[in-house]
């Protein structure tokens, strides 16, 4: 099965380079915005779960 796919890619390559020339500039700038937001989400909630145990403890 995954060579008749791959077969069908080959075939069909100058338009298939095209499309994913142009998602994938769109998919790296998406992953890139994630990253960041997912980043700066990980740091806060690490931020806000040490204050919680500070008031816990203190």
């Amino acid at each position: 099965m995954a060579w008749k796919v791959g077969h069908l890619l080959l075939s069909r390559q100058p338009i298939w380079k095209h499309e994913v020339r142009q998602s994938s500039e769109l998919e790296i700038n998406d992953r890139k915005r994630r990253a960041q937001r997912h980043k700066y989400v990980a740091s806060h909630r690490g931020v806000n779960q040490a204050r919680i145990e500070e008031q816990i403890q203190g």
